[in-house]
This record gives C-alpha cells, structure tokens and sequence, in this order.
C-alpha cells in the first residue's frame, strides 16, 4: 500500500510539473508573436506581427516588427470619412491627445516604442481619462524600435496605409486643428469629389505663436487677429520656404479656397485622397523627409489648393533625443539621388532643384542599367541557367583568363613607365648640354656639337612622346578589362550566396523549436514515471517485500 501512495504522488507531482512547463512555453510563444488582448475597444485576442525592412540609405537597413491594430478604435469609420494619420513617440503622447481632441475624428497613429516602458505608458494613457478621445477615435500600430535615427518617413507610409478611409489627413503630432474642421471638411462634398476624381491635395496653413502664454485661436477671425498684431506668425518661420507658398496675407483675406504653386522647400499639411503617393523612407532623421513628398506630388502634376477658413497651429515640442534625429547632413546624398531619380521618372521634373549636371545624370543612369544586367546574369548563373552559351563555370574560367591578362597589362604599364622616367632623365641631361655655347672656333666647334646634342634630344623628345601614347593606350586596355570584370561580376561570390541561401533553408526545415523539445522531454519523463508507478502498484516497493 505504501508503494501505491508513493507511486501517486510522483504521478501527481509529475502531472502538475508537466502543466506548469506547458504554460510557461505558451506564455513565452504568445508574447514573442505581439501583446496579448490589449484593445480596449475594438481589437480582441493575439496581436499578429509582422516585419517591415526599410530601404538602403547611408547606412545598413534594418529590419522592424510591427504589430498591427495594437488598439483598435471604439467607434467605426464612416461611409465617407477622412482619417488623420501620424505618428510619435513616448514623449509625444500629451501631444497625441491634444490632437485628437481638437481633430474629433478617426485617426491611424504609428507609435514608435522599444523598452516596456514606452509601452507602458501608451497603455497608461489610453486607459486614463484623459484617454477616451483616443479609445474612441484612435487605432494604433505598435512598430518596435531599432538601433539608429527615427524612421520618420517609414512611420508615415505605416500610419497612411493604416487607414481605412477613402480620404487622409497626413499630419505631424505636434499641431492643433481649427474648430470644427472634421464636420465641416465631412460635409465638403464639393471638395472630396475633387479630391475623389483630381490629383490633387488641400492644405491647411499652419501657424505658430510668437508667446506661450497667447490664448490658442480655434476660429479663423482669432488667428487672423493675432497674425496682423504679431502674435502670429507662419510655423517654422527660421526656414521662409517651409509655408511661403501658402500666402498668408491672401489666406487672411479671402473667403474661397484658392489654388497656389509649389515652390522647393514647401512643407504643407493637407487632405488627399488615400490613393497619394507614399513618402519615401530612404529619409531617416532629420533633413528634407518633409520636403521630398510635396516636390514629388509637384513632379507628377498634383494641384495644390489651400482651405480659405480652416487652419492648423503648431505648439513647440522638446526635441527628440539625438540618436533619433541622427545628422540632417547624412540625408544631403540621399536628397541628390532622390532628386537626380524625380527628373528622370518625371521627364525632367522642373521643381527639383538642380543640384546635379546632366553629364552626370547620364553616367548614373547607364551605370544602374549595367548593374541591373549584371544582377540579372548572376541570377540567371547561380540558378544554373547559361548566359551567351556560357554556364556559370564557363564565366568562371573567362573572368580567371581576364584577371591573368588584366595582370599581365598592370606589368606591361610599368615597365613602360620605368623607360619613360629613364628617357625623361636622359631628355633632361641632353637640354643642360645643350644650352651651353661658346664665340671663337672652340665656340664654333662647341655649337656643332650641340646642335648634334640637340638632334638628339629632338629625338628623345620624340620617342618619348610614343612611349608616353603607349603607356597611355596601356591604361585604356587595363581600364577595359576593369569594366568588363564589374559588368560581369563574380561569380564566385553569387554562388556562394546560393550555397549559405540553401544551407539556411535546410537548418530553418531540419530545426525542431526548442518548445517542442522540452515537451516532448517532459513527455518521457512522465510515462516512466506512470510506469514504474503502475509496477509498485502490483509489486509494492522493494523495501515493503523484504519488510
């Protein structure tokens, strides 16, 4: 009997070790893939992630999580509706809220976080009381953050393209919006169908104010005071271009929307429909990421129309740490590529600056077109194919004769430029002789022999100049064989991506989670025990026998 109830107990101590292991492993795997039931309005169970790999810029791309919906809105969007987007981060919550109360509409919100902290305190803000305009209004995608400057641009298109809504109102978290905008822009079916059946955007003019302690105008007649009385004023006045095209004096006076120009530089807040183009998010940090979008939307021949009553006002935000805003700087060689890259997708866009010469323009366009033919090639080697009747060994064995030839000109160039410094050395003694002369039949004599010195040199100078044409056709050999070496690539290399390609997947197949092992260990663990149990049940323990 006594072997019985031991046998019991290891069974149940067993049972209940094998429960807590398995609980712990699926807690583990549910907060890997996203955070668990965290909508407080719409959303309800797992959050599904996904990940997002931003382009190449002046340094390595990275790669982000992104958990879509980690709240969901309360309240549904509308048949007709416009959907402000944004996006933030920890710091910016108070920010956020502000928004959302002045704007009282659907919003998509892109929250940038990475400690648990900083998601902390978004879950800290929703559930307050000061959060119901974002719990009923607000749906939010939690990206995790990366190592490096804010994505800022990458936010933007994940905020944008968040949306539901037939009509967007991209904007920065930092501003307030005029009273009433929402009902009135909902009700504007003039302007929606514009919007609906035009390329076109409508812009908001953005204000800040000159004192903190000024009151926030909410209708246009207050703002319209304080911009003649200087209390007012264009926001981000240090850079004139940002809100010039805007015409703030006309805005003050007129009662109808009225069309302006872009001008480079121009950073306006608009609606549009969802159909806008993305931003592009080469931009990190700091510097023209703004600018990039309303140049691109001008190249490919949006209107721009202003709204002649509503308005935005921009409140100054402590600055983001530095690592976020990285060095405006670094984005002046995205900048140039952005804008050599508008002329030609829009044949010779005339807004973007001309920081460029067309010689060059030509010489980057037909160095991405070798580029793209030799990606092509490697591709088409490395999956075993043949290209000009040549497989991938065939190209092997010719780049290894072009590297031998390519050596063998290298040897040729310098010799033939250690027999130009010769003859050089030997040009310049013959001039010192010759420039000597004497009077006299000694002179005389002397002259003669000069002048045979000079024939001489004469003819240096002339074997010299061949040597030089040769070295210089030398180096033209050498620099073909160069381009010929790039334009092909090496082969080497692309195979030996296919063989890293395949032995990843192979691992990725062939690799068993670590979860499953440790179940499937816990799992034999508990069968010998229920066996040996089961056989003290029969037999009883061997200490009870010899009793």
């Amino acid at each position: 009997m006594e072997g019985w109830k031991s046998g019991k107990c290891l069974l149940a101590l067993t049972s209940i070790f094998i429960l807590l292991t398995y609980a712990t492993v699926v807690s583990v795997q549910v907060e890997g893939e996203g955070r668990a039931g965290h909508a407080k309005g719409g959303g309800v169970g797992e959050r599904k992630s996904r990940t997002h790999t931003e382009p190449n810029t002046v340094s390595s791309p990275r790669t982000f999580r992104i958990v879509d919906d980690y709240y969901a809105r309360e309240k549904g969007v509308e048949e007709v509706d416009v959907t402000m987007t944004t996006q933030l981060t920890a710091e910016r919550i108070p920010a956020l809220i502000k928004l959302c109360n002045s704007y009282g509409g659907p919003m998509s919100v892109a929250y940038y976080a990475g400690e648990e902290s900083e998601v902390e305190r978004l879950d800290e803000a929703y559930a307050s009381e000061e959060g119901g305009c974002l719990r009923q209004h607000a749906s939010v995608v939690l990206v995790h953050k990366e190592k490096g400057p804010y994505p800022v641009n990458m936010m933007r298109n994940i905020a944008l393209r968040s949306a539901v809504s037939d009509y967007v109102f991209p904007i920065d978290v930092d501003f307030v919006v005029s009273a009433g905008f929402y009902q009135y822009i909902k009700q504007d079916s003039n302007v929606l169908d514009y919007l609906r059946n035009n390329k076109a955007i409508y812009i908001l003019p953005s204000f800040e104010l000159t004192q903190s302690s000024t009151p926030t105008p909410w209708k246009k007649e207050e703002v319209v005071k304080l911009y003649k009385d200087g209390f007012a004023r264009p926001a981000h006045h240090y850079y004139e271009p940002c809100q010039r095209a805007t015409n703030f004096k006309k805005w003050a006076e007129v009662a109808s929307d009225y069309a302006v120009k872009y001008e480079s530089g121009y950073e306006p807040y608009f609606v549009t429909h969802r159909t806008v183009l993305d931003y592009d998010e080469r931009f990190i940090g700091r510097g023209g990421n703004k600018q990039s979008h309303p140049m691109e939307l001008a190249c490919a021949g949006y209107e721009f129309w202003v709204f002649s009553s509503s308005f935005l006002v921009h409140f100054h935000q402590n600055k983001k740490n530095v690592e976020y805003l990285g060095n405006q700087w670094t984005m002046l060689e995205v900048t140039k590529k952005y804008e050599k890259e508008l002329f030609l997708r829009y044949n010779g866009c005339p807004f973007a600056p001309s920081m460029f010469d067309l010689a060059d323009l030509a010489k980057d366009k037909k160095r991405a077109e070798e580029k793209e033919k030799e990606r092509k090639i490697e591709t088409t080697l490395a999956s075993g194919g043949e290209v000009n009747g040549r497989n991938a060994v065939g190209w092997m064995q010719t780049a290894k004769k072009e590297e031998e030839r390519s050596n063998g000109l290298r040897k040729e160039v310098e010799k033939l430029k250690a027999k130009l410094d010769e003859k050089d050395a030997l040009v310049q003694k013959l001039h010192r002789i010759a420039q000597g002369s004497g009077g006299g039949e000694k002179g005389e004599k002397k002259d003669d022999a000069n002048r045979k010195d000079r024939c001489s040199c004469d003819e240096e100078v002339e074997e010299n100049t061949k040597l030089r044409l040769e070295l210089k056709a030398a180096k033209k050999r050498v620099e073909e064989i160069e381009e010929k070496k790039q334009k092909k690539g090496d082969e080497e290399m692309a195979e030996l991506k296919q063989i890293r390609k395949e032995l990843r997947m192979a691992k990725q197949q062939t690799s068993t989670p670590p979860s499953f092992a440790l179940l499937a260990g816990v799992a034999l663990l508990s069968a010998l025990s229920t066996y040996f149990a089961i056989k003290w049940r029969k037999g009883g323990m061997p200490h009870s026998r010899v009793a």
